[in-house]
């Protein structure tokens, strides 16, 4: 059996898989007090899980940050930032060990574990090179070649949310103006980045500047789907900026698919949408790269944190 946790800036989720079967599946809300409460939580799902389950082989996490595969350290944790700077990988032996439960531990960046699943056993399978893009609260991304993850020299690798947006039309201009001067970032994070044009709180804030009303993005989705004026106006807005985002990925990186996860990326259409779109943006007028709607949704994460111990 595999014990797999996928966590987030607000839960943890832990499961058990069986080689590709989920066996089991606790959720635990994630500590917003620090991190001994933090590894108390872990604790708690591992006791529940393995109380039933109890041969475990192998334990893959994702975490909700830059996680720096080579040193095991938490470098980033805008959610959380009680965890930068622990050895995650080292205090989860600590733990196993506690229980008599010897095995290899795999820790990484969720986005990457979201990626990692949909390349090898979603979206992406039939691909050798894939991006996933996350479009949900906020915006992440992995990136997954011949079949491998690649985290890079500090775990950053695709890290398509801390780059400045494209500049190509007046309105583009006109909103990283508007990001830099209104929506001051925490944690010292640019103002005018990706992640602020195409992650849910983006287009929230868009729909609030074009609008005047304050939605959420789900709810803008459904107006969308539902065929709201209003809506679908901010939509093909919206669209627009994530076939820019999208190009960048193209014109930087190239892969042959790129996969759009998260909440957003479940408005009716949205692959269609920036399919077209995307290459009035990228260097070559018709590109080859296949945007592709994720087949594992929110599981992704758990799932492909099992895979981690694969690779």
């Amino acid at each position: 059996m595999i014990l797999s946790f996928d966590i987030g800036g607000t839960k943890i989720a832990g499961a058990i898989f069986d080689n590709s079967e989920e066996k089991a599946r606790v959720i635990e809300p994630m500590p917003q007090t620090g991190y001994s409460d933090f590894l108390a939580a872990l604790d708690r799902i591992i006791e529940k899980l393995t109380a039933k389950y109890p041969n475990i082989i192998k334990f893959g996490a994702g975490f909700c940050g830059a996680y720096d595969v080579k040193r095991d350290l938490i470098t980033s944790a805008g959610n959380v930032p009680y965890c930068v700077g622990h050895n995650l990988k080292k205090d989860i032996e600590e733990l196993l060990e506690k229980r008599n439960i010897d095995c290899p531990v795999d820790v990484d960046n969720d986005a990457n574990c979201a990626a990692l699943a949909e390349a090898l056993e979603g979206a992406g399978k039939d691909y050798n090179s894939v991006l996933l893009l996350i479009l949900g609260t906020g915006a992440g991304s992995g990136l997954v070649i011949n079949k491998q993850l690649v985290s890079g020299s500090n775990g950053l690798t695709g890290e398509l949310a801390r780059v400045t947006f494209p500049i190509y039309d007046e309105e583009d201009l006109e909103l990283v103006t508007r990001f830099f001067k209104e929506k001051r970032r925490p944690y010292g994070k640019p103002n005018g980045d990706i992640e602020q044009f195409i992650s849910g709180k983006g287009l929230k804030q868009l729909y609030e500047w074009r609008t005047g009303k304050t939605l959420e993005a789900k709810e803008i989705g459904e107006l969308y789907n539902n065929k709201d004026a209003e809506a679908v106006k901010v939509m093909d807005e919206y669209f627009e900026r994530v076939a820019k985002a999208a190009a960048v990925i193209v014109n930087m990186i190239d892969p042959e698919a790129i996969i759009l996860s998260g909440g957003v990326s479940s408005v009716t259409g949205i692959c269609e949408e920036v399919q077209n779109r995307m290459k009035k943006y990228t260097i070559i007028n018709d590109p080859n790269t296949r945007i592709l709607q994720a087949e594992f949704g929110v599981m992704a994460g758990l799932r492909g944190a099992a895979l981690l111990v694969n690779e």
